[in-house]
Order: C-alpha cells, then sequence, then structure tokens
C-alpha cells in the first residue's frame, strides 16, 4: 500500500506513507511528526487523521491507529475510496489482533459498498480459515477469484491484481491439503 501527500504548503509537507514497512523506522517517525504538526496547525480538516492512522499503522502502533482510524470515520461523510481501504486496513488488523467479529464486520461494510474488490474476499476468506471453518472459507476465496477476473485494470483500488488469483488458490490448495490429512488422522 503507497499512500503520498504532495504539497508545497508548510503545513501539508509531502508525506509518504508505506504500509509495507519499506521505509526505515525513522522515516515513518519522521512522517508522523509531519502529520502530528498538520493535525495542530488544521485540527478540523479530516485528511490529517487519515495519514495519522496510515503513520500509525505503518509504525504498527495499533491502538493508536484504530484512534486515528474512528476519528476519520466520525468525522469524513463521504464514503469514497479512501474510506474504505482505511476500513479494510482497519479488518485486517483486527484480524490479526483475533478481534474476528469486529474484523468481519469492517470488511463486510466494504463489501456493501465495493462488492467487486477482490482483496475484501480475500480477507473474509481469511476470517474464515482463522476460525477454523474451511469449506467456508474456499467459497469466499473461490469469490475472490471470479471477481478479480472481472476487475478492470483502469481501477483506481487495484494495487496487484494478479496477488488476488495467485493468493486466493494457494489458499484453497492448502485447504485441500489441511482436509486431506485430516481425513486420515
Amino acid at each position: 500500500v503507497y499512500e503520498s501527500i504532495n504539497s508545497d504548503s508548510e503545513l501539508e509537507p509531502r508525506i509518504i506513507i508505506y504500509s509495507d514497512f519499506s521505509q526505515v523506522k525513522d522515516e515513518r517517525k519522521n512522517n508522523l511528526e509531519k502529520v502530528n504538526k498538520w493535525l495542530k496547525e488544521k485540527p478540523l480538516s479530516i485528511e490529517p487523521y487519515y495519514y495519522a492512522a496510515c503513520c500509525h499503522l505503518s509504525l504498527r502502533n495499533y491502538e493508536k491507529f484504530f484512534y486515528y482510524s474512528n476519528q476519520y470515520f466520525s468525522k469524513e461523510m463521504k464514503i469514497e475510496d479512501s474510506y474504505l481501504m482505511l476500513k479494510y486496513y482497519n479488518a485486517q488488523v483486527k484480524l490479526y489482533l483475533n478481534k474476528v467479529k469486529e474484523a468481519a464486520e469492517s470488511v463486510m461494510f466494504c463489501l456493501s459498498y465495493k462488492p467487486f474488490m477482490a482483496e475484501f474476499w480475500c480477507l473474509l476468506g481469511d476470517i474464515y480459515y482463522k476460525q477454523k471453518k474451511l469449506n467456508k472459507s474456499i467459497c469466499f476465496y473461490e469469490n475472490a477469484i471470479i471477481i478479480g477476473e472481472k476487475r478492470k485494470n483502469q481501477d483506481f483500488l487495484p494495487i496487484e491484481i494478479n496477488k488476488y488469483q495467485k493468493y486466493p488458490k494457494e489458499m484453497i490448495e492448502t485447504i485441500r491439503k489441511i482436509k486431506k490429512e485430516s481425513y486420515y488422522v
């Protein structure tokens, strides 16, 4: 995931946020300092809350990530791509923290707005996989494959369309191996 703010303004400096942790930690902390300054200068603006959440995600400060995400969700009146992607990141972190029900609620919210996002279907598959509901998990991975084939390359959100063919296929194969091995136990 790549997020960037480009501005000539001193209050809104260039900020690059990588949630794949490719930046060194000092750079990510520096970005957070810039966003914190932006928040102080423009506390009523919605955007700095979004980027504060992204910064805290990149630093794995999950409690602060949730705090700033929720601030953004409560202030933003339009449910657009950035809103949905932040909700998706919330779902991923919630699943990572074993908050399965909350993760499912967040991803279902995303799917209600963007049902053709294979990423959302994969995450739903991951949720059921984590609960050991393997047959249901396979169904969602299969949906991701079908949806991924229908996605357009011009779509604003597909970061790596191929990933949403390869990943669900690998997960389906893994589940089939697990199921096969468990029958012989």
